[in-house]
């Protein structure tokens, strides 16, 4: 199920976006923290779960037990399954007093009581809540729920396109980027920088876009770039990274109709045109794709979430 996006102009996002960035790396931490560590990093990633509308780490627990924030109201939560167990609002609230919540909330459910939990060692866009500014939501309450919306429709439709493609990862929020994707390897190698894949996701934003945008990067990449098949829509971006890019804006900019549509054919256009570049064959779809857009409703009663 697909929300119309552009309620609030792509561009005007980013104050929302990277205090929900940092805000990110609290539940990260418990991932960094009590997993084991996994090579890729994966145990510091975060979910989307659409019935709870949280961002959420891997289970902690054997009952499943998780760490979550929920975009659309910087609220910390734990949660299992479904159900909000506890949570308090970041506002107000430093990186450290949430990390102390965090700690002091995951102690009653843990063997290892009062264990410290850090973060995950990564560079972060400059933010005055990285210094240790208190988050505020004055200002930004509507474009975080915005923010939410491209996470949750990203989520659904890479969910979807993942389950069609052989070789694709389970899609996964990385809180370094505040991204989200899916990993496609098409042929595996002992040299990690020569196995051939194609990355598919949404970026938030970032330096490079201040803006929401969806992504697809073949790997290795191809040279010479300038010589990379033309896209129905959206650019390939060829300064720093390689990638097939189209932007919220781009997307948006044809109004609320059709959105879901728009977005897919960009990703299968982009695909084909990545594995053509990386000399490899074109996907066999394995189920046709069928979107329905949901206009601007009321808020699902509890329980009811979205499907996936």
């Amino acid at each position: 199920m697909w929300k119309p996006l552009g309620g609030f102009a792509p561009g005007e996002l980013t104050e929302a976006r990277l205090q929900a960035q940092w805000a990110s790396q609290i539940p990260a931490a418990a991932g960094r923290s009590l997993l084991e560590p996994a090579a890729d990093y994966s145990h510091t990633s975060l979910e989307w779960r659409c019935d709870s509308r949280v961002l959420a780490s891997a289970p902690l627990t054997d009952d499943g037990l998780r760490a979550g924030l929920c975009i659309a109201t910087l609220r910390l939560v734990l949660l299992r399954g479904s159900e909000i167990l506890q949570g308090t609002t970041l506002d107000a609230k430093s990186v450290a007093e949430g990390l102390e919540w965090l700690t002091q909330a995951l102690s009653k459910h843990l063997d290892r009581h009062g264990r410290e939990l850090r973060r995950p060692e990564h560079e972060l866009p400059s933010h005055a809540v990285g210094d240790g500014a208190p988050f505020a939501l004055e200002g930004i309450v509507e474009a975080l729920a915005e923010l939410e919306q491209w996470l949750d429709n990203a989520d659904g439709l890479l969910r979807v396109r993942a389950a069609r493609l052989d070789g694709a990862s389970a899609v996964r929020c990385w809180p370094h980027h505040l991204d989200i994707a899916t990993l496609v390897t098409l042929e595996a190698s002992n040299v990690a920088d020569e196995a051939k894949s194609i990355g598919l996701g949404l970026s938030l934003g970032d330096d490079t876009y201040a803006e929401p945008y969806f992504y697809v990067t073949p790997w290795p990449y191809p040279e010479p770039r300038e010589t990379s098949q033309p896209l129905p829509s959206g650019h390939w971006h060829t300064e720093k990274f390689f990638a097939a890019v189209l932007t919220g804006s781009e997307l948006t900019d044809g109004g609320q109709a059709g959105q879901a549509q728009r977005a897919e054919a960009f990703l299968e256009a982009a695909t084909a045109a990545s594995r053509g570049l990386l000399g490899t064959r074109s996907e066999t779809a394995k189920t046709p794709m069928i979107w329905h857009e949901v206009a601007e409703v009321d808020e699902l009663p509890p329980g009811r979430g979205r499907p996936c």
